[in-house]
């Protein structure tokens, strides 16, 4: 029963990403590109985090402070890099629709840069899925399961994968 509730709780983190890719990502290559480029760029951010953090890490300090300076300056970190991203993908639009004046082909249309948009956040959301919540349902395919103190019918894994 445990692998069945793994397998369950890893489709309930990654099935809508899953059937965005199967059904609108995966037809287009160049859509597949930029999920794969979103989802490297937001894994480098957190291994550049991780190797400046790393000087300074374990903290010693009862402090909450030192943590909230650690919190903030990751997530404005990983924030400023998704702008940049963006500027990136920005310029990129425009570089492709300039090639399709040259070319004498028709300009990308709203949906195509919609779809841009789509899967360069949906390679950051998989990516995040991935990181954060998969990799907490390991224990979840053991021969035990944990439940959350405040309600004991609802198990850890559950709550952790949304």
């Amino acid at each position: 029963m445990t692998v069945a509730a793994g397998i369950g709780y890893a489709l309930i983190a990654l099935g809508p990403s899953l059937s965005i890719f199967v059904s609108v990502i995966s037809k287009k290559p160049f859509l597949i590109l930029t999920v794969l480029a979103s989802t490297l760029l937001w894994l480098i951010s957190l291994i550049v985090l991780s190797g400046i953090w790393r000087g300074f890490l374990p903290l010693n300090s009862t402090a909450w402070w030192p943590y909230g300076i650690l919190i903030l300056s990751s997530v404005a970190f990983q924030e400023g890099l998704r702008l940049f991203f963006w500027k990136i993908f920005k310029r990129l639009e425009d570089i492709l629709d300039a090639f399709a004046d040259k070319v004498a082909k028709p300009h990308l249309f709203l949906t195509d840069k919609m779809m841009i948009a789509l899967a360069g956040g949906l390679g950051h959301g998989v990516a995040h899925a991935v990181f954060f919540c998969i990799s907490l349902l390991t224990p979840a395919f053991g021969p035990a399961t944990y439940f959350v103190d405040k309600c004991s019918k609802i198990p850890f894994f559950l709550l952790s994968v949304p």
